[in-house]
Protein backbone atom coordinates (compact mmCIF):
# COMPACT_ATOMS: atom_id res chain seq x y z
CA UNK A 1 0.00 0.00 0.00
CA UNK A 2 1.14 3.70 -0.11
CA UNK A 3 3.82 2.71 -3.32
CA UNK A 4 6.39 1.59 -0.90
CA UNK A 5 8.28 -0.95 -3.24
CA UNK A 6 8.21 -4.91 -1.23
CA UNK A 7 12.13 -6.60 -1.16
CA UNK A 8 13.19 -10.18 -0.05
CA UNK A 9 14.10 -10.20 3.33
CA UNK A 10 14.62 -13.00 5.91
CA UNK A 11 11.86 -12.00 7.76
CA UNK A 12 9.07 -8.99 8.36
CA UNK A 13 8.98 -6.33 11.56
CA UNK A 14 5.49 -5.32 12.04
CA UNK A 15 4.45 -2.59 13.60
CA UNK A 16 1.32 -1.03 15.34
CA UNK A 17 1.40 2.34 17.35
CA UNK A 18 -0.27 4.28 19.26
CA UNK A 19 -0.11 7.51 21.22
CA UNK A 20 3.82 6.82 22.88
CA UNK A 21 3.50 2.85 22.85
CA UNK A 22 4.75 0.86 19.69
CA UNK A 23 4.31 -3.13 20.07
CA UNK A 24 6.79 -5.03 17.74
CA UNK A 25 6.61 -8.55 15.93
CA UNK A 26 9.12 -10.96 13.52
CA UNK A 27 7.50 -13.30 11.89
CA UNK A 28 9.84 -15.60 9.30
CA UNK A 29 8.71 -17.68 6.24
CA UNK A 30 9.84 -20.89 4.86
CA UNK A 31 8.23 -23.04 2.33
CA UNK A 32 6.48 -25.92 3.60
CA UNK A 33 5.61 -24.44 6.99
CA UNK A 34 3.82 -22.27 9.04
CA UNK A 35 4.76 -19.00 9.66
CA UNK A 36 7.13 -18.44 12.49
CA UNK A 37 6.93 -15.84 15.15
CA UNK A 38 10.51 -14.88 16.34
CA UNK A 39 9.48 -11.98 18.20
CA UNK A 40 7.15 -9.68 20.28
CA UNK A 41 7.23 -6.95 22.63
CA UNK A 42 5.50 -3.54 23.56
CA UNK A 43 7.58 -0.66 24.44
CA UNK A 44 6.72 2.86 25.25
CA UNK A 45 8.61 5.59 23.42
CA UNK A 46 9.80 8.93 23.78
CA UNK A 47 8.93 11.87 21.96
CA UNK A 48 8.40 12.76 18.41
CA UNK A 49 10.59 10.19 15.48
CA UNK A 50 13.41 10.16 17.97
CA UNK A 51 12.01 7.95 20.15
CA UNK A 52 11.07 5.51 17.28
CA UNK A 53 14.46 5.24 15.76
CA UNK A 54 16.02 4.34 18.76
CA UNK A 55 14.00 2.10 19.53
CA UNK A 56 14.19 1.08 15.92
CA UNK A 57 17.67 0.84 16.40
CA UNK A 58 17.62 -1.27 19.04
CA UNK A 59 15.79 -3.88 17.17
CA UNK A 60 18.21 -3.63 14.23
CA UNK A 61 21.20 -4.67 16.46
CA UNK A 62 18.77 -7.33 18.30
CA UNK A 63 18.20 -8.70 14.54
CA UNK A 64 22.10 -8.97 14.05
CA UNK A 65 22.83 -9.59 10.05
CA UNK A 66 19.35 -11.44 9.55
CA UNK A 67 18.01 -8.62 6.89
CA UNK A 68 14.37 -7.31 8.06
CA UNK A 69 11.92 -5.08 5.99
CA UNK A 70 9.37 -2.86 8.12
CA UNK A 71 5.44 -3.26 7.88
CA UNK A 72 3.43 -1.01 9.57
CA UNK A 73 -0.53 0.48 9.97
CA UNK A 74 -1.94 3.75 10.85
CA UNK A 75 -3.09 5.01 13.50
CA UNK A 76 -6.59 6.03 13.52
CA UNK A 77 -7.07 9.33 11.78
CA UNK A 78 -4.29 9.29 9.68
CA UNK A 79 -5.91 7.36 7.26
CA UNK A 80 -9.02 7.45 4.86
CA UNK A 81 -10.70 4.71 3.82
CA UNK A 82 -13.94 3.74 1.69
CA UNK A 83 -15.67 1.33 -0.12
CA UNK A 84 -15.94 2.50 -3.65
CA UNK A 85 -17.22 1.11 -7.26
CA UNK A 86 -15.49 1.56 -10.39
CA UNK A 87 -15.84 0.63 -13.93
CA UNK A 88 -13.33 -1.69 -15.87
CA UNK A 89 -10.14 0.33 -16.57
CA UNK A 90 -6.42 -0.16 -16.53
CA UNK A 91 -4.86 -0.66 -13.30
CA UNK A 92 -2.38 2.63 -13.96
CA UNK A 93 -5.66 4.50 -14.01
CA UNK A 94 -7.31 3.33 -10.98
CA UNK A 95 -5.17 5.40 -8.66
CA UNK A 96 -6.89 8.27 -10.27
CA UNK A 97 -10.24 7.52 -10.16
CA UNK A 98 -9.75 6.15 -6.04
CA UNK A 99 -8.38 9.48 -5.32
CA UNK A 100 -11.57 11.67 -6.96
CA UNK A 101 -13.69 9.25 -5.27
CA UNK A 102 -12.66 9.58 -1.56
CA UNK A 103 -11.60 13.04 -1.88
CA UNK A 104 -15.15 13.88 0.08
CA UNK A 105 -13.52 11.59 3.23
CA UNK A 106 -10.50 13.48 3.71
CA UNK A 107 -9.83 16.17 6.63
CA UNK A 108 -6.74 17.32 4.41
CA UNK A 109 -6.70 18.23 0.53
CA UNK A 110 -6.56 15.82 -2.03
CA UNK A 111 -3.20 16.80 -3.69
CA UNK A 112 -1.29 16.17 -0.04
CA UNK A 113 -3.07 12.75 -0.40
CA UNK A 114 -0.97 9.13 -1.15
CA UNK A 115 -4.00 7.05 -2.67
CA UNK A 116 -3.73 3.37 -2.88
CA UNK A 117 -6.63 0.64 -3.77
CA UNK A 118 -7.53 -3.06 -3.09
CA UNK A 119 -10.27 -4.82 -4.95
CA UNK A 120 -12.66 -6.69 -3.14
CA UNK A 121 -13.94 -9.77 -4.18
CA UNK A 122 -17.65 -9.52 -6.23
CA UNK A 123 -20.67 -11.03 -7.65
CA UNK A 124 -21.80 -8.96 -9.91
CA UNK A 125 -19.76 -10.02 -13.52
CA UNK A 126 -17.05 -7.93 -15.51
CA UNK A 127 -19.05 -4.26 -15.35
CA UNK A 128 -17.95 -3.59 -12.27
CA UNK A 129 -15.55 -3.56 -9.22
CA UNK A 130 -15.15 -3.02 -5.94
CA UNK A 131 -12.29 -1.63 -4.48
CA UNK A 132 -11.14 -0.42 -0.94
CA UNK A 133 -9.69 3.11 -1.23
CA UNK A 134 -7.04 3.93 1.10
CA UNK A 135 -5.89 7.83 1.36
CA UNK A 136 -2.86 9.05 3.57
CA UNK A 137 -0.81 12.21 3.45
CA UNK A 138 1.87 12.57 1.86
CA UNK A 139 4.02 13.80 5.00
CA UNK A 140 3.03 10.61 7.40
CA UNK A 141 4.15 8.52 4.46
CA UNK A 142 7.58 10.06 3.91
CA UNK A 143 7.66 10.08 7.72
CA UNK A 144 7.46 6.46 8.06
CA UNK A 145 10.29 5.86 4.93
CA UNK A 146 12.72 7.88 6.54
CA UNK A 147 12.38 6.45 9.78
CA UNK A 148 12.73 2.89 8.57
CA UNK A 149 15.85 3.89 6.87
CA UNK A 150 17.46 5.87 9.59
CA UNK A 151 17.20 2.76 11.78
CA UNK A 152 18.43 0.71 8.69
CA UNK A 153 15.51 -1.50 7.78
CA UNK A 154 13.90 -1.69 4.60
CA UNK A 155 10.41 -0.01 4.52
CA UNK A 156 7.97 -2.04 2.71
CA UNK A 157 4.51 -1.48 3.24
CA UNK A 158 2.59 1.03 5.47
CA UNK A 159 -1.27 -0.40 5.37
CA UNK A 160 -3.99 0.08 6.99
CA UNK A 161 -5.36 -2.06 10.36
CA UNK A 162 -7.99 -3.74 8.78
CA UNK A 163 -5.54 -5.25 6.01
CA UNK A 164 -3.60 -6.32 8.73
CA UNK A 165 -6.16 -8.20 10.52
CA UNK A 166 -7.32 -9.41 6.70
CA UNK A 167 -3.75 -11.29 7.23
CA UNK A 168 -4.80 -12.75 10.92
CA UNK A 169 -7.87 -14.02 9.15
CA UNK A 170 -6.05 -15.61 6.02
CA UNK A 171 -4.29 -18.16 8.15
CA UNK A 172 -6.99 -19.13 10.11
CA UNK A 173 -9.36 -22.39 8.22
CA UNK A 174 -12.87 -21.24 8.43
CA UNK A 175 -11.37 -17.87 6.17
CA UNK A 176 -11.75 -21.00 3.46
CA UNK A 177 -15.46 -20.99 3.59
CA UNK A 178 -15.78 -16.87 5.17
CA UNK A 179 -15.35 -16.02 8.91
CA UNK A 180 -15.86 -12.53 10.84
CA UNK A 181 -12.65 -11.40 12.87
CA UNK A 182 -13.07 -9.06 15.53
CA UNK A 183 -10.35 -6.48 17.13
CA UNK A 184 -10.78 -4.14 20.11
CA UNK A 185 -9.29 -0.89 19.31
CA UNK A 186 -8.84 1.66 21.62
CA UNK A 187 -12.25 3.46 21.65
CA UNK A 188 -13.63 1.05 19.18
CA UNK A 189 -13.68 -2.25 17.69
CA UNK A 190 -12.58 -3.40 13.79
CA UNK A 191 -14.83 -6.32 12.37
CA UNK A 192 -13.70 -7.86 9.19
CA UNK A 193 -15.33 -10.57 7.17
CA UNK A 194 -13.23 -12.42 4.44
CA UNK A 195 -12.94 -15.71 2.40
CA UNK A 196 -10.13 -17.37 1.06
CA UNK A 197 -7.59 -14.38 1.44
CA UNK A 198 -9.87 -11.62 0.68
CA UNK A 199 -10.88 -8.58 2.52
CA UNK A 200 -14.63 -8.67 2.05
CA UNK A 201 -16.33 -6.53 4.67
CA UNK A 202 -14.42 -3.72 6.98
CA UNK A 203 -16.06 -1.95 9.56
CA UNK A 204 -14.82 0.17 12.52
CA UNK A 205 -17.50 0.93 15.46
CA UNK A 206 -17.55 3.07 18.26
CA UNK A 207 -19.12 3.08 21.41
CA UNK A 208 -19.00 3.95 25.05
CA UNK A 209 -19.72 0.79 25.93
CA UNK A 210 -16.89 -1.25 24.61
CA UNK A 211 -14.53 0.99 26.82
CA UNK A 212 -15.56 -2.19 29.88
CA UNK A 213 -13.92 -4.78 26.97
CA UNK A 214 -10.29 -3.60 27.69
CA UNK A 215 -10.31 -4.30 31.97
CA UNK A 216 -11.63 -7.37 33.52
CA UNK A 217 -13.64 -7.27 36.18
CA UNK A 218 -17.27 -5.60 34.20
CA UNK A 219 -20.54 -5.63 36.10
CA UNK A 220 -23.49 -7.43 35.24
CA UNK A 221 -24.76 -4.68 33.87
CA UNK A 222 -21.56 -3.61 31.69
CA UNK A 223 -21.25 -7.11 30.51
CA UNK A 224 -25.30 -6.87 29.01
CA UNK A 225 -24.11 -4.04 27.53
CA UNK A 226 -21.47 -5.18 25.68
CA UNK A 227 -23.26 -8.60 24.43
CA UNK A 228 -25.87 -6.08 22.78
CA UNK A 229 -23.31 -3.81 21.11
CA UNK A 230 -21.46 -6.64 20.13
CA UNK A 231 -24.50 -8.72 18.69
CA UNK A 232 -26.54 -5.57 16.99
CA UNK A 233 -23.02 -4.52 15.23
CA UNK A 234 -21.78 -7.98 14.65
CA UNK A 235 -25.26 -8.99 12.48
CA UNK A 236 -25.42 -5.57 10.61
CA UNK A 237 -21.64 -6.38 9.33
CA UNK A 238 -23.03 -10.32 8.47
CA UNK A 239 -25.89 -8.82 7.01
CA UNK A 240 -23.74 -6.79 4.46
CA UNK A 241 -21.75 -9.47 3.93
CA UNK A 242 -24.86 -11.90 3.04
CA UNK A 243 -26.38 -9.39 0.68
CA UNK A 244 -23.92 -7.61 -1.12
CA UNK A 245 -21.52 -10.95 -1.82
CA UNK A 246 -24.34 -13.24 -2.08
CA UNK A 247 -22.54 -15.33 0.19
CA UNK A 248 -23.76 -18.09 2.29
CA UNK A 249 -23.03 -17.12 6.04
CA UNK A 250 -19.62 -17.32 7.58
CA UNK A 251 -18.57 -20.48 9.26
CA UNK A 252 -17.17 -18.68 12.81
CA UNK A 253 -17.07 -15.65 14.46
CA UNK A 254 -13.42 -15.04 15.68
CA UNK A 255 -12.48 -12.60 18.47
CA UNK A 256 -8.70 -11.20 19.47
CA UNK A 257 -8.67 -11.67 23.39
CA UNK A 258 -9.28 -8.37 25.42
CA UNK A 259 -9.21 -8.37 28.86
CA UNK A 260 -12.84 -7.88 29.44
CA UNK A 261 -14.09 -10.36 27.15
CA UNK A 262 -15.32 -12.65 29.50
CA UNK A 263 -16.61 -16.26 28.85
CA UNK A 264 -19.52 -15.70 29.36
CA UNK A 265 -20.42 -12.59 27.15
CA UNK A 266 -18.65 -14.93 24.43
CA UNK A 267 -21.37 -17.57 24.83
CA UNK A 268 -23.80 -15.18 25.30
CA UNK A 269 -22.80 -13.68 22.17
CA UNK A 270 -22.68 -17.09 20.35
CA UNK A 271 -25.85 -17.94 21.39
CA UNK A 272 -27.67 -14.77 20.13
CA UNK A 273 -25.55 -14.68 16.72
CA UNK A 274 -26.07 -18.73 16.18
CA UNK A 275 -22.64 -19.28 14.96
CA UNK A 276 -19.82 -20.83 16.45
CA UNK A 277 -17.27 -17.87 18.69
CA UNK A 278 -14.01 -18.53 19.76
CA UNK A 279 -11.09 -16.30 20.69
CA UNK A 280 -8.21 -16.14 18.76
CA UNK A 281 -5.39 -18.80 19.08
CA UNK A 282 -2.05 -18.07 17.57
CA UNK A 283 -0.51 -20.86 17.97
CA UNK A 284 -2.98 -22.85 16.05
CA UNK A 285 -1.45 -20.99 13.50
CA UNK A 286 1.82 -19.91 13.76
CA UNK A 287 5.11 -21.70 15.36
CA UNK A 288 5.80 -19.71 18.56
CA UNK A 289 9.58 -19.28 20.07
CA UNK A 290 7.86 -18.42 23.24
CA UNK A 291 4.63 -18.68 24.81
CA UNK A 292 2.39 -15.33 24.73
CA UNK A 293 -0.40 -15.08 27.29
CA UNK A 294 -3.72 -13.78 26.20
CA UNK A 295 -3.46 -10.15 27.13
CA UNK A 296 -0.34 -10.33 24.88
CA UNK A 297 -2.35 -11.79 21.58
CA UNK A 298 -4.86 -8.61 22.39
CA UNK A 299 -1.58 -6.13 22.45
CA UNK A 300 0.28 -7.80 19.53
CA UNK A 301 -2.26 -8.85 16.96
CA UNK A 302 -1.99 -6.06 14.67
CA UNK A 303 1.91 -6.05 14.84
CA UNK A 304 1.65 -9.32 14.11
CA UNK A 305 -0.86 -9.12 11.23
CA UNK A 306 1.54 -6.27 9.54
CA UNK A 307 4.10 -8.62 9.97
CA UNK A 308 2.46 -11.67 7.92
CA UNK A 309 3.44 -9.78 4.84
CA UNK A 310 3.38 -12.50 2.52
CA UNK A 311 -0.30 -12.87 2.82
CA UNK A 312 -0.70 -8.78 2.48
CA UNK A 313 0.97 -8.47 -0.65
CA UNK A 314 -1.72 -10.30 -2.50
CA UNK A 315 -4.28 -7.58 -1.93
Amino acid sequence: MFGLRRRKAAGVLGLKTTGQSCTAAVVTRHPGARPRLRYCARTTLGGGTDGMQGWLRTLRREAGTAPLTVAASLEPGRYAMALIELPVMPEAERRQAARWRIRDVLDFDVDEAVVDVAEVPTPDGPSARRYFAFAAQASVVEEFRTTCRAAGFRPARLGVPEFALRNLAAELPEDRAGLALVYFDTDSMIVVVTREQSLCVARRIESEVLACVHASGADDKQQQALVEVLVLEILRTLDFYESRFRAPAVTAVVFVPAPGLAPGVLAAVEEQLEVACRLLDLASILDLDRSIDTDQVGQCALAIGNALLDIGARA
